[in-house]
């Protein structure tokens, strides 16, 4: 993508351009990226697309996640190049604004892509960079922002469960797509003393559920 592109899509906001016209954006960013080597322009085009994930509706956010995906699957040296930025991106969807749903966690859309797209960042991203990525994520993972009370009380029974369990649901998500990423990672890395490379990372571990 040129400067002139960039600067071009830059004075538009979301709500601006066409949903399908994102979609083809990042899809040609990515193939043009693997062609110029400009990684990092991919990486601006998904900083401005999913700054604000709650312009989108559940139906658009679910497109961007398996758009992503599918380009993820198709560009493992993208996935290399830029790997330490994407669980930042995913956790975006994960804190985005969702329609309530009362189903189990493996039929949240949401929920499964994120953890689709941590399976490809984990076989193909660089595991030095991720790990560091992973320790930082980790050191400040939190609980989510607790729902009104008054909305909860409104809501039927069923709302109410969905309400009061999602911001610890979330964290759950979080930290089961770190640590899986954290083993993946410290699966491919090569290091001569193993022992005291793993002992710093169960530390950011142990930050990451008993936060100070």
């Amino acid at each position: 993508m040129s400067d002139t592109e960039q600067d071009s899509i830059s004075t538009m906001t979301q709500t601006e351009i066409e949903f399908e016209d994102i979609l083809t954006a990042l899809e040609d960013c990515a193939t043009d990226t693997l062609e110029s080597k400009d990684y990092i322009s991919f990486s601006a085009l998904m900083d401005l697309h999913l700054n604000d994930l709650n312009v989108y509706s559940d139906e658009e956010k679910t497109q961007l996640m398996q758009k992503l995906y599918d380009i993820f699957v198709e560009n493992h040296e993208l996935v290399y190049e830029i790997g330490w930025d994407l669980p930042e991106i995913v956790f975006r969807f994960l804190d985005a604004e969702w329609q309530p749903i009362t189903s189990r966690l493996r039929e949240q859309e949401q929920i499964v892509l994120s953890m689709k797209i941590f399976d490809v960042i984990s076989a193909f991203g660089n595991p030095k960079e991720l790990l560091l990525t992973c320790c930082e994520l980790l050191r400040n993972l939190r609980k989510g922002e607790e729902y009104d009370e008054e909305l909860i009380e409104s809501s039927d029974e069923a709302l109410q469960f969905y309400y009061r369990v999602t911001p610890l649901k979330s964290f759950i998500v979080k930290f089961h797509c770190l640590t899986q990423l954290l083993v993946a990672c410290l699966a491919r890395n090569k290091t001569i003393y193993p022992s005291k490379f793993l002992s710093k990372k169960i530390i950011h571990i142990h930050q990451g559920l008993h936060p100070t």
